[in-house]
């Protein structure tokens, strides 16, 4: 039988694909890795072939990669076989005024979804593209941090955890998205500088990649959990913290506001003073115990389960003609394709 819906992810590693499955299980939707296809031009032709009712792009550069490389002829099978939509699960397409790639991405698709009410008025507001067709927020992996949650850890009542990817954003001209030089960095000083201050521990899945379960289990040893992001669509972390019980204290992004609603005092400034200091008075006086942490994860997942990727939902617009590159960009799509798909290999031999 084929698949109502179909969601395309990067790899299966990612923070992306994590949310990705999440959603796929509350959808019965059926996932694919694109990094597990040597060219976009197989990927298309596995998605020719399973004809879902709707494809949903949650890394929404296969789909410009397959729009890039692939012939008229096949583009016009898919459209006439399944609904085309992408997710904007981030800050990468508003932050540069929407690339001109971007911007005809989402006058070609079906329709698109936001992961964040933030994302939302972003798009909404944005002149030459559609807006958004409603949110589809991240969901973690619910069940994953409900069995680290199940286990007797001992948390460290004096230590913090960071977990991100220092690197993230600079293939697209962005420099220390995550707050990592201009928080962390700073602020892992101000704790050694300091006798009996803040054990801190730091995730950064740019040095060594750690599987999610092994980073779930770090956070729940901790106290307290920092996002130094200058954007995020969701981060995730924040709500695996709450998860396990663990207050956040987080930079305005995201969905900060959308779940912390009344601790919004644990929203703070790109300020590694800042958060030195919430940190300390967290320890004196907790702004969350861990009933209350749990408590608003669990009526947060509750109130965003219930969202799904509609195959009723009216195009948004008339897809417009995909301008196709010089050959030369084509050759090296292909090429990056082909290296990433070996790397993907390489780490999944090494997994096992």
């Amino acid at each position: 039988m084929k698949p109502t819906t179909l969601i395309v992810s990067d790899v299966k590693y990612s923070a992306l694909s994590i949310a990705a499955r999440s959603r796929a299980k509350i959808q019965s939707a059926e996932i694919i890795y694109a990094m597990n296809y040597k060219t976009p031009t197989l990927l298309l032709r596995d998605l020719i072939a399973k004809k879902p009712e709707v494809i949903l792009f949650s890394w929404r550069q296969a789909l410009i990669d397959i729009l890039n490389v692939s012939t008229t002829q096949k583009l016009r099978v898919l459209r006439t076989q399944s609904m085309l939509a992408v997710l904007i699960p981030d800050h990468l397409g508003i932050s540069t005024n929407l690339q001109f790639e971007e911007k005809a991405l989402l006058n070609y698709v079906d329709y698109y979804l936001v992961t964040s009410d933030e994302l939302f008025d972003l798009y909404s507001n944005c002149p030459g593209i559609p807006r958004p067709a409603r949110v589809l927020h991240d969901i973690p992996d619910v069940d994953l941090i409900r069995r680290v949650r199940s286990e007797v850890r001992v948390k460290e009542q004096s230590k913090a955890s960071w977990v991100g990817n220092s690197k993230w954003g600079i293939n697209q001209g962005f420099n220390d998205h995550k707050g990592f030089y201009s928080v962390i960095k700073p602020l892992s000083a101000l704790f050694e500088s300091h006798d009996e201050c803040t054990k801190f521990e730091i995730i950064d899945s740019a040095i060594v990649r750690k599987s999610n379960i092994d980073v779930l289990r770090i956070i729940s040893t901790s106290s307290v959990l920092l996002q130094s992001s200058v954007s995020e669509g969701t981060g995730l972390p924040i709500l695996e913290a709450l998860g396990l019980g663990v207050t956040p204290i987080t930079t305005d992004v995201g969905i900060a506001r959308e779940v912390l609603g009344m601790n919004s005092g644990l929203i703070v400034p790109n300020d590694p003073t800042v958060f030195h200091s919430l940190i300390h008075q967290e320890r004196m006086e907790p702004s969350l115990s861990k009933d209350d942490a749990i408590e608003i994860f669990e009526n947060y997942i509750n109130s965003i389960s219930h969202e799904k990727i509609h195959s009723e939902v009216q195009k948004v617009n008339t897809a417009m003609k995909w301008s196709k590159p010089k050959l030369l960009v084509e050759i090296r799509i292909i090429s990056k394709w082909v290296f990433r798909f070996y790397m993907n290999l390489s780490k999944q031999k090494s997994a096992t």
